[in-house]
């Protein structure tokens, strides 16, 4: 996560007034930040990058809403990555879900496959 960042005029799409901005990170990953849109600050990083074309085709995405808490990554962790009970986990195609609360990400609900 970046300590400050230049902000870019962007309306919010995320949780009342963040803006969720993503961009490739480089080994055929993505990765992705929310910026508070009134501050222009980063206050938060996606918990691990993730593949954009995982080992069997399988696709990441992101689904969060203007409105709403919730975000939805799917896909496969570039990383290692650990469950909801903090046990590491082996690489495959998942969607997490993580609440937005006081400007971080905590993971509330993993579902392994499609």
């Amino acid at each position: 996560m970046s300590h400050s960042h230049k902000f870019f005029s962007s309306e919010p799409n995320f949780a009342g007034h963040y803006v969720v901005v993503t961009k490739g990170c480089g080994g055929n990953a993505i990765c992705g930040e929310i910026f508070d849109a009134l501050s222009g600050k980063v206050v938060a990083g996606f918990p691990n990058a993730y593949q954009l074309n995982g080992p069997d085709d399988d696709f990441y995405d992101a689904d969060f809403k203007s409105w709403s808490r919730l975000l939805i990554i799917s896909g496969v962790a570039a990383d290692p990555e650990v469950g909801v009970d903090g046990k590491l986990l082996l690489p495959c195609y998942r969607t997490r879900y993580y609440e937005f609360r006081d400007e971080r990400l905590i993971l509330i609900r993993i579902d392994e496959g499609r």
